[in-house]
């Protein structure tokens, strides 16, 4: 069987390299479509994936209209070439919409809620729409429910085992008292109407949580020159060892959240 796993963020990179590799074990053929968002491309260069890419990922409204249109097209373009019999992602909408005109399984994953505007052009597209059990959403009929948590789908014990060592990319010990703290763009279309963390409260975070041991800051924008010399410079695929040791997680990424 063909299979078109579609990435559109970092974090799915992680989602999916798993199911991937035990599919292509199965016998499978896959083929991996992405978009140039933030690590993406080098995340997936570090796990030895290769793929096509469906351009830059955008932040204004606009943009985003034209990237969906673009996506699509190339998407189009990739699967006439390839012929895949199943598309796969994190509820993207682009193999959703392609994955339908050539009448073809469409499986998503979500576990945003208040991600409105991409349900809202994604679920119609979907045969089957995979959520956490903790999700207050309900799809229909097409939404199966499973009992655990995305992020176990790499940080579960049969797969993640944490490297002490990585710590000395950073300066500190297993034992002592550190804090991560994470803070994103804002730009993603589920985005739209949120805000984040303050800039005082940011520099207030990190002036309390210096008080008991060091401080990393994971970023998503660049960071004014009082927060710089806390930025946590780190291979990106290292960042979940760096979590499993800290003290405390602070900020604005409900993934990271759940990592921690």
């Amino acid at each position: 069987m063909k299979i078109l796993v579609d990435i559109e963020h970092p974090a799915h990179v992680h989602y999916f390299r798993n199911l991937i590799s035990m599919l292509k074990n199965n016998g499978h053929q896959i083929i991996i479509t992405a978009v140039d968002k933030d690590i993406t491309f080098k995340l997936l260069q570090i796990y030895n994936l290769e793929y096509y890419s469906l351009g830059k990922h955008y932040h204004s409204f606009l943009k985003k209209v034209f990237a969906l249109i673009r996506n699509d097209i190339k998407l189009l373009i990739i699967s006439l070439r390839h012929k895949p019999d199943v598309y796969i992602s994190f509820h993207s909408p682009y193999p959703a919409h392609i994955g339908w005109l050539l009448r073809k399984k469409v499986i998503g994953i979500t576990d945003t809620e208040h991600a409105v505007l991409s349900n809202l052009i994604t679920n119609p597209f979907t045969n089957i729409i995979n959520t956490p059990m903790c999700f207050k959403k309900y799809f229909g009929e097409k939404q199966k429910k499973f009992d655990s948590y995305i992020e176990l789908s790499y940080l579960h014990p049969d797969y993640f085992i944490p490297d002490e060592k990585i710590l000395e990319l950073i300066g500190v010990e297993s034992n002592d008292v550190f804090s991560i703290l994470r803070f994103i763009s804002w730009g993603a279309l589920h985005d739209r109407g949120q805000s984040g963390i303050e800039m005082d409260m940011k520099f207030k975070a990190v002036e309390e949580l210096s008080k008991y041991g060091k401080v990393f800051i994971s970023t998503e924008t660049s960071l004014p020159i009082g927060l710089k010399k806390y930025e946590l410079k780190l291979p990106p695929d290292k960042i979940h060892h760096i979590l499993y040791y800290a003290s405390l997680f602070f900020g604005e990424s409900g993934t990271m959240a759940t990592e921690s």
